[in-house]
């Protein structure tokens, strides 16, 4: 028995035709006054365009509509998919229009969930160059910063930025390369951990009343003067769990989600679109 025939999803058809007429993506934001990402969004198939930008396409790259909305090729249609195409072949030009704008507008409201969704679950927080090291310093790193998206939740709301840490003398609260939530500020209680910067470059140290110390008995941290101009730049707030971090193939729709944020972001660091 034939294997069933695998349908293309939306954006793997619009991505196939883009291709074949020979157009970029670059070229066809362009053409349609919206940005390449958003492109991107619908040829991953994590967004689709309205009704009338679903007719631009069909007409500029003669897309039937049976591919678009991954009708299968009429041996392979259920009893229901045959009744349904048969009663929209029924329909003159007027109402066949309204059924596609009715099925249009029923993909978009269900991508506007997941944009809302997305809105309200994700934030968009800075992650630093510097890796602060668990152990003596680690030199300064002068590259623009990034960002991640996380979960909100009680941390990463009252945190300023994501830090990754490097080394091992805060073992075995702290693995070299966790991802830490820190808030700025130049005080700290006794007892909190803090980022440092330092003569030697930045740490990740335990304050114990006036001293800053390691967790790790096997890494001491050495005693400090005044001449390795030691400064507390924030206190941590605990480990990023790899849950609080969204997934790589959630980027494109948060980055759509959260534009203005991203937007904003870029502009003040100098970071390309």
């Amino acid at each position: 028995m034939a294997k069933p025939e695998k349908l293309m999803n939306f954006g793997a058809v619009l991505k196939k035709y883009r291709k074949n007429a020979g157009c970029t993506q670059q070229k066809l934001a362009e053409i349609l006054g919206i940005s390449k990402n958003t492109v991107t969004l619908w040829e991953r198939n994590l967004a689709r365009p309205d009704v009338e930008t679903i007719r631009e396409l069909n007409q500029m790259f003669g897309i039937p509509l049976n591919e678009l909305f991954e009708i299968p090729s009429a041996p392979k249609y259920s009893f229901a998919e045959r009744k349904l195409i048969d009663y929209f072949r029924q329909l003159d030009e007027s109402d066949q229009a309204v059924v596609v704008r009715m099925v249009s507008e029923m993909a978009a409201a269900r991508d506007d969930e997941r944009y809302k969704a997305y809105q309200d679950e994700y934030s968009l927080i800075q992650f630093s160059a510097t890796r602060p090291a668990a152990g003596s310093g680690n030199e300064f790193v002068d590259d623009k910063p990034t960002y991640r998206f996380v979960r909100n939740n009680d941390r990463s709301m009252n945190a300023d930025i994501l830090i990754q840490i490097s080394g091992r003398s805060m073992e075995p609260r702290y693995y070299d390369g966790d991802i830490v939530y820190a808030k700025y500020t130049n005080f700290a209680e006794d007892g909190q951990d803090v980022i440092c910067s330092t003569a030697d470059g930045a740490v990740i140290k335990h304050k114990s009343g006036n001293k800053l110390v390691s967790l790790n008995s096997d890494l001491p941290y050495g005693e400090k003067s005044e001449d390795d101009h030691v400064q507390i730049e924030a206190v941590v707030l605990g480990i990023v769990p790899s849950w609080d971090l969204a997934k790589p193939e959630e980027i494109d729709m948060l980055e759509e989600a959260h534009r203005k944020e991203v937007r904003a972001f870029k502009d003040k660091y100098g970071l390309e679109y």
